[in-house]
């Protein structure tokens, strides 16, 4: 784009939370439009930085989820599909994930018509999702339970389904650390293990967190930081991991 920027104006309030690229570094950014409710918003651009209007007709695509939702991670699965996933409100928050086609178009053979949600516990937030090789994607956040809040993942199978049978009980983990904890940031080692940061509340103050977990949802309690599965770390007076990410050499890098 000619002033090194591209405004998207679709006639509502809209918001980009998140970004990845495909393979053709065109690049996918998902978030929300607010119409008459907060909806799924994912745009696509070329690689001048133009709305791709060969990207569902228009360049983006918008998809009610309960009564207001938000895309806060979108990645790809090995076809090209993507993956947006976040939070919407279906009588309290749940996790939230939609798929859609190359072409832009949401994909009906995904979860149920397209989209899928996940109710953990009283209320529960999904901050970022990671796929694996075989195309299950873990999403990752925090399910409160009335008290406090925990961090709380989630596999799905390809297609949507929660991955009952390989993952957690019923697809489903959760981990108090701390009074309270949030898992902010997933990303997954070349063996498969899931590396999740996050933050927890130790002594009323916030530490980062930095927590692994087995294939099959259990704590790395073995071989990583033994005997938790995961480690603690105070800076300053209070500190928050949002983001992660692992070097070639697997050593791992958590920002906030």
């Amino acid at each position: 784009n000619a002033t090194g920027y591209n405004i998207l104006s679709i006639g509502v309030p809209t918001q980009g939370t998140s970004i990845t690229l495909q393979s053709d570094n065109k690049s996918i950014v998902g978030g929300s439009a607010l119409q008459s409710q907060n909806d799924f918003l994912i745009v696509r651009y070329t690689t001048a930085g133009a709305l791709d209007t060969t990207f569902n007709v228009v360049g983006y695509n918008t998809t009610s989820i309960g009564s207001g939702a938000q895309v806060n991670a979108v990645k790809l699965q090995s076809s090209g599909d993507i993956i947006a996933a976040g939070t919407a409100v279906s009588g309290s928050p749940v996790f939230a994930l939609a798929r859609y086609t190359t072409a832009g178009a949401l994909d009906g053979s995904f979860g149920t018509s397209g989209t899928t949600t996940t109710s953990i516990s009283v209320h529960s937030v999904l901050n970022d999702i990671a796929i694996q090789t075989d195309d299950k994607i873990v999403a990752v956040g925090y399910a409160f339970d009335g008290n406090t809040t925990n961090f709380a993942l989630a596999r799905y199978n390809a297609d949507g389904s929660l991955d009952t049978a390989g993952f957690g009980t019923m697809g489903i983990v959760q981990t108090s650390i701390g009074s309270s904890s949030q898992a902010q940031s997933v990303y997954i080692q070349t063996d498969g293990k899931i590396v999740v940061a996050g933050y927890a509340t130790v002594s009323d103050s916030d530490v980062f967190v930095v927590a692994r977990y087995n294939t099959d949802g259990s704590l790395d309690t073995t071989g990583f930081n033994n005997p938790n599965g995961y480690v603690t770390t105070a800076i300053q007076n209070g500190a928050e991991a949002k983001s992660v990410i692992l070097q070639s050499n697997g050593q791992i890098i958590a920002a906030g």
